[in-house]
């Protein structure tokens, strides 16, 4: 069994990315359980998952799962703040490649 524990407080990103990670290397056996949906902000320290499966597919799997998922909460998280900064401006959060 593997935990996701938020060790700070972020905008959940990435679930069904991270899971996407075990299921390429056992499509049969690990389970993710979550206790929060996409976009939902959790605070530090809060189990926001649980993985069961077998444990050479969880070890296998978890940096790269860790990573992806980290990275996008974190996107998630920083466009979060923008958005509440220019809340009730004219201003407008927006994306470029550039």
């Amino acid at each position: 069994i593997g935990k996701f524990l938020a060790k700070e407080d972020l905008v959940v990103c990435g679930i069904a990315v991270a899971e996407a990670v075990f299921l390429h290397l056992d499509e049969d056996s690990p389970e993710i359980e979550t206790t929060v949906n996409e976009g939902d902000e959790v605070e530090a320290g809060t189990v926001f998952a649980t993985l069961k499966g077998f444990a050479d597919v969880l070890l296998t799997g978890e940096r790269v799962a860790l990573n992806l998922l980290q990275r996008m909460s974190g996107v998630a998280t920083l466009t979060r703040a923008y958005v509440k900064a220019v809340e009730g401006t004219n201003a407008q959060i927006v994306d470029t490649r550039k």
